[in-house]
């Protein structure tokens, strides 16, 4: 059956953009400069209006880093529970100093209706999180949740980052020394999947052949953009489509409208082009 338009089966919900890492590989140049978060209205705001959708559709609440105002993720948890939509929370592990505190905090959001979690593990986050913390954060989720509910995005990183160090945190100049730009270049951007997008291209674009504009000439994103399987709504109402960090759709308080507006092909100038 062919999906309807702008009909994500995966909704995000940014509550910040705030981060404590800064990765050089984020679509969405997270960081500690940003300081705003969504309100809990905000989030009853958002999964509101997500009743214009008739489709089956899962939620997962991120950032950022969402553990960094964990009040507002133990809000949204509720929030999104109450209207029973399966839901999970996205997070690096930063915060996860020891098994005390990820029991802790992963067990209260479990009471409130956190359904599975999703923990990144990348060269990226290892410049700045000890993988130890990964591992602490991975090995008590699966406790906590069941090893069916936790996803580990991406596993194989793991081994990566484990033979340079588990302590400590590791550079991704010690890749490139240990292996060459070539083959780093291929682990990130083919294997690792790195989309060209937010930060990636500025600081890991030399990693990756380069082709001029107008290469890309006559090519179309539609697909990506109207049909999406994944779709983010963040704190400034911003409705971004598939992973096109700084590419809004629309206000997200307005979908209903856009809906409507799409269907007949009235479509914002950027879209056309």
């Amino acid at each position: 059956m062919e999906r309807a338009m702008l009909s994500p089966i995966d909704l995000g919900i940014i509550l910040s953009y705030q981060c404590q890492a800064g990765c050089k590989h984020c679509l969405y140049a997270c960081g500690a400069r940003w300081h705003q978060w969504m309100t809990p209205a905000q989030v009853e705001e958002a999964i509101e209006v997500t009743k214009y959708w008739r489709h089956p559709f899962r939620i997962h609440l991120t950032g950022g880093e969402p553990f960094l105002n964990f009040e507002l993720l133990l809000e949204a948890t509720k929030i999104v529970a109450q209207h029973g939509i399966f839901q999970f929370v996205e997070t690096n592990a930063g915060w996860c100093r020891n098994e005390r505190i990820a029991y802790e905090k992963l067990y209260e959001l479990k009471s409130l209706g956190m359904d599975a979690i999703l923990i990144s593990c990348s060269p990226f986050q290892a410049e700045h999180i000890p993988l130890q913390r990964t591992l602490t954060a991975i090995r008590v989720a699966c406790d906590v949740f069941g090893e069916r509910n936790v996803i580990v995005y991406l596993p194989q990183c793991i081994e990566w980052v484990k033979q340079f160090s588990v302590e400590r945190t590791v550079p991704i100049e010690a890749y490139i020394e240990r292996y060459g730009m070539r083959q780093v270049g291929h682990m990130l951007w083919e294997q690792y999947g790195l989309i060209g997008g937010g930060r990636s291209s500025y600081h890991l674009g030399h990693l990756t052949r380069k082709f001029p504009a107008e290469r890309f000439r006559g090519q179309n994103c539609m697909l990506e953009l109207l049909y999406p399987h994944h779709s983010h709504f963040d704190l400034y109402g911003n409705h971004i489509s598939w992973f096109c960090g700084g590419l809004s759709i629309d206000y997200w308080w307005r979908l209903p409208e856009t809906l409507r507006e799409f269907a007949k092909g009235n479509f914002p100038p950027l879209i056309e082009i």
